[in-house]
């Protein structure tokens, strides 16, 4: 740039450079190495204590979201039946991130405290990428009338 330059042009200059320097293009090996499964701990007053959760990989939430739908074609419907607990089973680690429930305890995580199960179930949405926006996207379908 040239002495005329103006002062806010080389300074804008100076934080696109800055900017493209940051900028870190990643390989297949580089994804594969992330770390990006890390739990985070939640309080659970409810339980009187606290677990870790985990978000979910890219095969569970596909799994999760099958899971709420029932039936195909024009048959289908959408079931939340145990949503929250089915989540919770697949998320909840321990210190070491090991499950500690399995599917089988779905039913009976099922019966416990709805507040509980909504901390952990809104934990693990924030953390897996979910938004409202994917569950009215999931369930559009379901809102319309055959008639």
């Amino acid at each position: 740039m040239s002495e005329d330059t103006p002062e806010y042009l080389k300074e804008a200059a100076d934080e696109v450079v800055a900017e493209v320097n940051r900028r870190v293009a990643l390989v297949a090996t580089d994804i594969f190495s992330a770390v990006d499964l890390t739990p985070e701990w939640i309080d659970i007053p409810q339980w009187e204590g606290g677990l870790f959760v985990r978000p979910m990989t890219g095969l569970e939430r596909d799994t999760y979201e099958q899971s709420l739908v029932r039936g195909k074609g024009s048959n289908r419907e959408f079931n939340i039946a145990n949503a929250r607990a089915k989540l919770v089973v697949l998320v909840a680690v321990d210190e070491d991130g090991k499950a500690i429930f399995t599917k089988g305890d779905v039913k009976r995580l099922g019966a416990k405290s709805s507040a509980a199960l909504n901390l952990i179930f809104e934990l693990a949405t924030k953390q897996s990428g979910m938004s409202e926006a994917d569950i009215e996207e999931l369930t559009e379908d379901f809102d319309e009338d055959p008639s």
